[in-house]
């Protein structure tokens, strides 16, 4: 594993300012990483708190990080409920060296405000999006969210 670049890509987010709070679970072992992820601004997720845990592979930057969401937290179309395993391009067939955490994490914000239909992971959230039912693919999140926050607390994704 390439712990320089790890290092020098969390020196780069503290110097930044880290705005996406991502950090080494702790700092002996660089290859389990966490993020605590507000939900986008204007989004149905605007208000919630998640938690993405990230797994970096030895031959990190060569191969992608694993990225997920702790499970039963993050209703969405390209987001496996059960699992909190991604649909993500960027994780699988459009992985390049040149990407970094803060990237992937700006990637996981994107999707989450400019879901895929398409591909979906969530076949209800999915079909919902696909046959363009707002009214229902809005109420089911808002169903997840609340019902989950009211038995678990906050929200949480892990990468």
């Amino acid at each position: 594993m390439n712990n320089s670049r790890l290092l020098k890509e969390w020196k780069q987010l503290i110097k930044s300012g880290n705005k996406y709070n991502i950090t080494p679970i702790t700092d002996e072992d660089l290859t389990h990483w966490q993020c605590i992820l507000q939900g986008p601004n204007k989004s149905l997720y605007q208000g919630f708190n998640f938690t993405l845990k990230i797994l970096i592979p030895i031959d990190y930057p060569m191969s992608p990080p694993q990225v997920k969401f702790i499970p039963n937290t993050m209703p969405h179309p390209n987001v496996d409920w059960n699992t909190g395993v991604l649909c993500l391009d960027v994780l699988k067939n459009m992985w390049s060296p040149i990407f970094n955490l803060q990237y992937i994490v700006e990637c996981v914000i994107r999707l989450l405000n400019e879901p895929n239909g398409d591909s979906p992971l969530n076949l209800e959230l999915g079909t919902l999006l696909r046959l363009g039912d707002h009214s229902g693919y809005n109420g089911l999140i808002k169903y997840y969210l609340h019902h989950h926050q009211s038995h678990h607390g906050d929200a949480n994704i892990i990468i």
